[in-house]
């Protein structure tokens, strides 16, 4: 094994939650009935232009540029404040000392700083940082993973991918890499059991890890 590739919202950091939280009270405030779990479940990992198109058929007038403005800016204030690291984060990166690791997130660029920079995490990863928005490519699209393997003169079968979210599984199952889910709902588990390595917490990633390297 050769590269490790985290996703970064809802693997290493409690962000999905905060984001959720911030498009809720904007979309209420617009008129629209969804509860917290609707908006949560729309949008995590997944590409914003999807997430616009799912508020769109309930709500036609929406304007997905000036919602994004005051979205990022407010998250970016809370995340920067409020922002959590997942359990067993840090132990789990220390232990990867001898391998190169990096992030590839749909998240924009700044918004991977801010959570890496207020968790402590931005050290384990200097530049090593792959945003959809850089490269116009979103996960479920395998590009993204592709690009990294690029980057890295990785072949798919030297890399491991950590994902949380069903998008991002899809991304490194069509790049041919491996991939270990963690943090998971039900219904990812279900549908993808056969197909990944499922980890209940970051120290099982670890464990899991380890055991593949020998």
């Amino acid at each position: 094994m050769k590269l490790v590739i985290f996703d970064l919202d809802g693997t290493l950091v409690d962000s999905e939650r905060i984001s959720a939280q911030v498009a809720h009270q904007l979309l209420s405030q617009l008129g629209l009935a969804l509860s917290y779990d609707e908006v949560y479940s729309a949008l995590r990992g997944v590409p914003q232009a999807d997430f616009h198109a799912f508020i769109k058929q309930q709500l036609p007038d929406f304007q997905p540029e000036s919602f994004d403005y005051v979205y990022r800016e407010e998250t970016q204030k809370r995340l920067a404040s409020h922002l959590t690291v997942m359990p067993g984060a840090q132990a789990l990166l220390s232990s990867l000392d001898d391998v190169t690791i990096c992030i590839a997130s749909n998240a924009p660029l700044m918004k991977i700083h801010t959570s890496l920079a207020a968790t402590g995490l931005a050290p384990y990863f200097d530049d090593r940082l792959f945003s959809a928005f850089e490269y116009s490519v979103w996960k479920p699209s395998p590009r993204l993973i592709e690009i990294v393997l690029d980057h890295f003169q990785c072949a798919p079968s030297d890399a491991v991918l950590i994902e949380d979210s069903p998008s991002g599984i899809q991304a490194g199952l069509s790049a041919n890499v491996a991939v270990i889910g963690v943090h998971l709902d039900d219904a990812t588990k279900q549908k993808y059991g056969s197909q990944i390595t499922i980890c209940e917490h970051l120290e099982a990633v670890g464990h899991t890890i380890k055991k593949w390297r020998g």
